[in-house]
């Protein structure tokens, strides 16, 4: 159970770092109001991208394959926060949570059998 709690608090670490350098990078790229929406694309990739990374080494670390559902639950948890206290588009609210999922997926596919 603790192996787990660390291997979790790792990949949230690692899939908050992740998901900072996308968005800075995406600012640097598309800087301006008028590239919102690419910026608001570029949010949901890194938050896709924090899952991918954050699952793959939390399940490393604890050697259990739902870490990375584990990683998307917290990163959808966020998003919800989000979306209740600043308005998105309709758009980026439904694709939030495929994003994530289809993140976890693709960790556990690549890297589930190995862990």
């Amino acid at each position: 159970m603790v192996r787990n709690l660390g291997s979790l608090a790792a990949g949230v670490i690692i899939a908050t770092l992740v998901a900072f350098i996308v968005q800075l990078a995406s600012h640097e790229i598309f800087p301006g109001p008028d590239a919102l929406t690419e910026v608001r694309v570029m949010v949901l990739v890194s938050w896709a991208l924090a899952v991918l990374a954050g699952g793959i080494v939390a399940m490393k670390l604890s050697g259990e394959v739902w870490m990375p559902w584990a990683m998307a639950g917290l990163v959808l948890a966020f998003a919800a926060f989000k979306f209740v206290t600043i308005t998105h588009p309709l758009w980026m609210v439904a694709f939030a949570p495929m994003s994530v999922a289809l993140a976890a997926f693709v960790a556990i596919k690549l890297f589930g059998a190995k862990a």
